[in-house]
């Protein structure tokens, strides 16, 4: 569930109600990451529902990202990156943006089309059903 935003503005935890009503919002997690959640939550001392379940600030998660990310050869991507990759990641597997929209916290389509990056493979694809389409067409 999403109800809340986060920020640390010099060296102070801001928390707020997010920026729009499209931000407040319940979000579906596949079983391994609730999971994952779970027992982690399980093991904060005395968590109860106002506990901040990763008390670290943007920049500690950004400074891991990026250790993590040298680590593993993988490039380097920013925390909102992670959103377009996740909008990206969705539209590849066929989800309509009419169902992102909402859940990262938007109201229109359009704004989801925005964050989506186009896969070069995919436009491969589409370029070669057309090809099949239309050399069809001609026989």
């Amino acid at each position: 569930r999403v109800d809340e935003s986060y920020a640390r503005i010099h060296k102070v935890d801001i928390i707020n109600a997010p920026k729009t009503a499209n931000g407040k919002r319940t979000i579906a997690i596949h079983d391994d990451l609730a999971d994952e959640l779970q027992e982690y939550i399980s093991s904060l001392y005395e968590a109860d529902k106002n506990t901040r379940i990763f008390p670290v600030s943007k920049y500690a998660f950004h400074r891991e990202m990026k250790r993590g990310c040298k680590i593993s050869g993988v490039k380097e991507i920013t925390i909102h990156g992670l959103r377009h990759s996740h909008i990206s990641m969705l539209m590849e597997m066929g989800v309509p943006a009419a169902a992102i929209a909402p859940r990262v916290g938007q109201k229109r389509t359009s704004m989801t089309m925005h964050y989506a990056h186009p896969y070069a493979k995919r436009d491969r694809e589409i370029a070669e059903n057309i090809n099949g389409i239309a050399g069809k067409q001609h026989v």
